[in-house]
């Protein structure tokens, strides 16, 4: 027994016309790690479309399931609006949980053209929004772009000129991401913003907070990572939010593997 006779897959593909799906037994194949299954047909996907192909671009959501896990997937739906030929795929995933978990992926084979559906705007080849409850943002995802936002919440490549002053200017591709660890908006006695992010590139964030009896002209943002604290380059704090203390902020964050956001008294590094 090769131990993993009860993982299954499922895939999830959205139907149109003149498109067959087929589920075929492959080859088996001899590279296969596990010996067990070196001898064993291979599950294979087989996707035909009849006609034009490239301007109806197509993916497939695959969700790994067994060894005590029952599926999660509640449904799949396309994005409003998004047209059902063109560069972008827009999907929802929705979750079988208590939290109403929801996932908005994002995919464009023109990384140039900024697509914009649902409150999401997005410039980029791949992208990840992940929402709970009422809307509640629990994490963006930049695979491959320049720009991805949700209502206040963004990511941004920082290019090293602006575009105003060189028309030759580039923006950067980067891989980032901006994630939610808390349940709330409301900034912590610690100055935790309950924000966690990562990047390889330089990468402009804004995001909402929500103070009590605090000044924001006192604060700035600060980078935590295991090595230590230190101050962000560049903070902005305004006070136009949408809730009743609430103000949005917008850093420039470096490089980072991983790093908590604080929001602290220019003063205060630990």
């Amino acid at each position: 027994d090769s131990g993993i006779s009860d993982i299954k897959m499922k895939t999830w593909m959205l139907g149109q016309e003149e498109r067959t799906v087929y589920s075929l037994q492959g080859p088996n194949d001899f590279r296969y790690y596990i010996r067990n299954l070196q001898t064993l047909p291979v599950p294979t996907l087989l996707v035909r479309q009849q006609g034009e192909a490239w301007m109806r671009p197509f993916v497939a959501i695959y969700e790994p399931y067994g060894a005590g896990l029952e599926s999660s997937v509640k449904r799949i739906r396309r994005m409003e609006k998004v047209p059902l030929s063109g560069d972008f795929v827009g999907l929802v995933v929705e979750q079988n949980d208590s939290k109403g978990r929801r996932d908005y992926i994002l995919n464009s084979t023109d990384d140039s053209q900024t697509q914009s559906f649902e409150d999401i705007r997005f410039e980029g080849g791949y992208g990840v929004v992940t929402t709970e409850g009422s809307g509640l943002l629990k994490g963006l995802y930049l695979g491959s772009g320049k720009s991805l936002s949700i209502r206040n919440y963004s990511l941004k490549a920082v290019g090293a000129l602006s575009a105003s002053l060189a028309k030759s200017a580039t923006i950067p591709l980067i891989g980032a991401s901006l994630t939610r660890v808390s349940g709330s908006e409301k900034l912590q006695a610690d100055g935790q913003t309950g924000l966690v992010y990562a990047s390889d590139k330089e990468v402009s964030a804004s995001f909402p907070v929500t103070l009590s009896g605090v000044d924001p002209k006192s604060l700035n943002v600060w980078i935590e990572t295991p090595e230590g604290r230190y101050q962000a380059p560049m903070t902005i704090i305004n006070r136009k939010g949408e809730a009743p203390g609430e103000v949005l902020v917008t850093v420039l964050l470096p490089p980072s593997k991983e790093a908590s956001i604080l929001l602290l008294p220019s003063q205060k590094s630990s």
